[in-house]
């Protein structure tokens, strides 16, 4: 017992000659203890401020862009699962069983030119399918604080665009496709038929959506009759409206998400009227 208590003594008197000798050693041990919490703790409390900072000043934008990605994301999915579906009906006919008797009105040739159609459609489809997927893996790779500059690029909505054209390319081309197999499979007669039965059920999707466009046109003068504030910077005259309508709504019949962009911007969000370009705006 006694022989520990002296060692002990004597560990506490070297400690002490040490820092008799170093008397700054230990505060700056203790200031490195201590130091090292505190630069962590820094870290998370800049974190916290960034996002609160952002959360003040931002908070309307950032609402608003991660209901665009929602609205782009969600219509990419819906386009790519049709379009997936409209191209196993093409294969279906384009490497199924051929017309009976090698066609019963143009014969071999019109056979041809309908698996050419059914080639093309699927291209189209492809095209729809994969550009679909690389749009909303780039959506996912922006952040929200920079979506709306991300989108304010003309180049940027244009490609984003390219899966709605290339389903209704695919579509145009499946219905050709369509009438010459079933002229072939049922005689010229039928052939006829569906050369005005197919543009016509194209024709009739193509009608809806105007007549949705200029619906949604008309709820620009509501707006302007409400009192909303416009930018007349990103305001145009509309044939079908009254002249002093803003005119954000209703400008494309595809990508009509676009729209909501024109309305934020004249709603004053943090857009900065980047959204209004020359070229793009009926598609």
């Amino acid at each position: 017992m006694a022989a520990a208590s002296a060692l002990t003594n004597k560990k506490w008197s070297r400690s002490e000659r040490q820092i008799a000798k170093h008397p700054n050693m230990s505060s700056s041990s203790t200031n490195e203890r201590t130091e090292r919490p505190r630069k962590k703790s820094s870290r998370i409390e800049s974190m916290r401020s960034f996002r609160h900072r952002t959360s003040i000043h931002n908070d309307n934008t950032l609402l608003f862009a991660a209901d665009i990605a929602d609205c782009i994301s969600s219509e990419l999915t819906t386009i790519g699962l049709i379009a997936a579906l409209l191209s196993s009906w093409g294969a279906t006919v384009y490497g199924g069983e051929p017309p009976p008797e090698g066609g019963l009105c143009y014969g071999a040739d019109m056979i041809q030119i309908a698996h050419i159609l059914f080639w093309i459609s699927l291209g189209w489809f492809f095209i729809c399918v994969t550009s679909s997927l690389v749009i909303i893996a780039d959506l996912h790779g922006v952040p929200q604080q920079v979506l709306l500059e991300h989108l304010s690029n003309p180049k940027v909505r244009f490609i984003y665009q390219i899966p709605e054209m290339s389903i209704i390319g695919g579509v145009l081309f499946l219905a050709a496709g369509f009438t010459c197999d079933f002229g072939e499979r049922t005689g010229c007669a039928f052939l006829y038929i569906g050369m005005v039965a197919a543009p016509s059920f194209v024709g009739a999707i193509g009608l809806l959506a105007i007549v949705l466009r200029q619906d949604r046109r008309r709820l620009n003068q509501n707006i302007n009759n409400c009192g909303q504030e416009k930018d007349p910077a990103l305001s145009q005259p509309d044939s079908d409206s009254d002249s002093d309508s803003p005119a954000t709504l209703g400008r494309s019949i595809i990508a009509t998400w676009r729209d909501r962009l024109y309305f934020a911007a004249s709603e004053h969000f943090d857009t900065k009227n980047v959204f209004d370009d020359v070229g793009w705006d009926e598609t």
